[in-house]
């Protein structure tokens, strides 16, 4: 299920976004939170009655300080 995820967020567009940038802690701080709420495409929907919507948030951040960038996705 968890690739179905990650590849519907690739193929679809998602029904809203919002984002988000902090400048604090030494770090510059990007989060992207994507929402899906057609989720016709999950196999096994029935185990997910009541579901809504998924969402997944992007963070990338980049320390001020070595430059150093990293990211991370959460579903």
């Amino acid at each position: 299920m968890f690739e179905q995820i990650k590849d519907r967020f690739e193929k679809q567009t998602p029904y809203s976004i919002h984002t988000m940038q902090d400048l604090g802690h030494g770090r510059i701080e990007k989060r992207v939170c994507k929402i899906i709420n057609d989720l016709k495409f999950i196999d096994d929907a029935q185990k997910w009655q009541g579901i809504k919507a998924i969402v997944k948030i992007e963070a990338e951040r980049i320390d001020k300080k070595t430059l150093v960038a990293s990211s991370e996705s959460h579903y």
